[in-house]
């Protein structure tokens, strides 16, 4: 009875507070967005500090923040929407932006991948405003409803692999859409 119990509550606890912002014109997706899991040393720089932070499970993130991840770490953010990204050993993300417009519901993820690798599992967008987008310095790659893996090496180089769902890049003014297809 009591295995049952936990979950039951915590689902009920979900769904009361995803109810109670429905009336609302506005949202604030960094109240929503969080590190869900860290191991080793995961490093937060909030934005306007000048100083890194330890990070810590269900720390809430925002616009501006900068995560990174040591040797030996790793992290994982859950966004607002469910979408999440793993950031593996020695990576580093910003988050650019995080938006829930007031007036259609439309959603914006954007992060800033420095070095490292990342695994972004998007849920399915169906809003065509909504997105989710990894920028580097090379390009940017926008999903929805995909897993997108982005490596990019100390030089700037970086690598995009589609392991499930869509892609679009965006490098040197090209853009390209990547379908995976069905196995």
């Amino acid at each position: 009875m009591r295995r049952k119990l936990l979950p039951t509550i915590v689902l009920f606890v979900l769904v009361a507070s995803a109810l109670v912002g429905c009336g609302q014109n506005s949202s604030n997706p960094s109240t929503l967005t969080m590190l869900s899991i860290t191991e080793g040393d995961v490093l937060v720089m909030k934005a306007g500090a000048d100083d890194w932070i330890e990070a810590e499970v269900g720390m809430s993130l925002e616009d501006g923040d900068i995560i990174k991840t040591g040797d030996d770490s790793s992290a994982e953010i859950t966004f607002f929407d469910g979408s999440t990204v793993e950031l593996q050993l020695g990576t580093e993300i910003g988050i650019t932006s995080l938006d829930i417009s007031g007036e259609t519901g439309s959603t914006t993820i954007t992060l800033e991948q420095t070095i490292g690798a990342t695994i972004s599992r998007v849920i399915n967008i169906i809003d065509p405003a909504s997105r989710y987008e990894v920028e580097t310095s090379a390009g940017a790659a926008a999903v929805r409803g995909s897993v997108l893996v982005v490596c990019v090496t100390e030089d700037g180089t970086s690598w995009i692999a589609n392991q499930k769902g869509n892609i679009w890049t965006r490098a040197q003014g090209v853009e390209l859409q990547w379908i995976q297809a069905g196995l």
